[in-house]
C-alpha cells in the first residue's frame, strides 16, 4: 500500500450548511399586520426580527416608535373627516412597510440567501388581528362605561350624555328642553352636554356630512339659543359629532 495515501476516515469532512434556526417576517407581512392592527402591530414584528438577529437594543426603539405612530395616526384620523380615517390608516400601514424595508430589508435578503425561511403570513395576520381585538375592547369598555354611569333616557329611546362637571339633573333638564323644542321625538337621537373649564358645550350627533350642510348649521344654532336656559344660559357652544363622538363643526354662541 502506498504510504502517501491517506485514508477516507481521515481526510476531514467540510461543515454542513448552517441554515438559520430562526424564521424573519418580511415587509409584507410588516403590512398586513400594521393595516389590520395600526403601526403598533407592524413594529411589533419588526422588533421580533431584532431580537431574533439578536440586536437587543433596536427591539425596544422599534416599539416605542410604534407606538408613537400609533398615536400620531389616532389623532390625525380624529382631526380628519371620518371618511377620510382609512385613508390615514393605510397610509401609516404602508409607512410602516417602507421602514421594515428601509432597516430589515438587506438582513432579510441575506437571511434568505443563507437558506433562512420567513414566518407565516398568517402569523402577521394573527398578530394584528390581536391588537385590533385589544383596541376595539378597549373602545367598547369605555363605550359600556360611558353609558352606564354618565347618560339618561328621555322617553323610551333618545339619549343625553353628560361629561365634565355636568349633573345628571343638568342632562334630565337638557332632555327635557329638547323635548319641548321639537328634537327628541322617540326616533333614537343622542346629545351629548359637557361642562368644564372651557365652559358648556351641547353636541349633536349627526348623519355624515350633515355639518357641511349651511342651512342644517343655522337649525342647530337656532336650537342651542333655545336650549341654553336650560343648561345655564349663555355663553355655550354648539358641536355638531360624528358617531365616534368626534367634533366636526363648532359654533360659539354668545347673549
Amino acid at each position: 500500500m502506498d504510504a502517501n495515501l491517506t485514508p477516507a476516515s481521515a481526510i476531514p469532512t467540510p461543515p454542513a450548511t448552517q441554515f438559520p434556526a430562526y424564521r424573519l417576517f418580511d415587509a409584507t407581512s410588516v403590512l398586513i399586520a400594521a393595516f389590520l392592527g395600526s403601526p403598533i402591530a407592524g413594529a411589533t414584528l419588526i422588533s421580533l426580527n431584532y431580537h431574533r438577529m439578536g440586536d437587543r437594543e433596536k427591539t425596544v426603539t422599534v416599539l416605542i416608535l410604534g407606538v408613537v405612530a400609533t398615536v400620531l395616526g389616532a389623532v390625525i384620523g380624529y382631526l380628519v373627516p371620518s371618511s377620510s380615517s382609512i385613508v390615514v390608516g393605510i397610509l401609516f400601514a404602508l409607512g410602516t412597510r417602507s421602514a421594515a424595508n428601509y432597516w430589515q430589508g438587506a438582513a432579510i435578503a441575506q437571511h434568505e440567501a443563507r437558506g433562512g425561511q420567513l414566518s407565516s403570513r398568517w402569523a402577521a395576520t394573527g398578530v394584528g388581528l390581536a391588537f385590533l381585538a385589544v383596541f376595539s375592547t378597549i373602545v367598547i369598555v369605555g363605550a359600556l362605561g360611558l353609558g352606564a354611569q354618565h347618560r339618561v333616557v328621555i322617553g323610551t329611546n333618545d339619549e343625553v350624555y353628560y361629561l365634565g362637571s355636568a349633573t345628571k339633573q343638568d342632562a334630565l333638564a337638557l332632555g327635557e328642553a329638547l323635548k319641548t323644542a321639537g328634537y327628541f321625538k322617540d326616533l333614537g337621537f343622542a346629545v351629548v352636554l359637557s361642562k368644564d373649564q372651557d365652559g358648556t358645550a351641547i353636541s349633536f350627533v349627526v348623519k355624515e356630512g350633515a355639518w357641511d350642510d349651511p342651512q342644517m348649521a343655522l337649525g342647530f344654532q337656532q336650537i342651542g339659543r333655545q336650549l341654553a336656559p336650560a343648561v345655564g344660559g349663555l355663553p355655550i357652544k354648539v358641536r355638531l359629532i360624528n358617531s365616534l363622538r368626534q367634533t366636526k363643526k363648532e359654533f360659539t354662541l354668545t347673549p
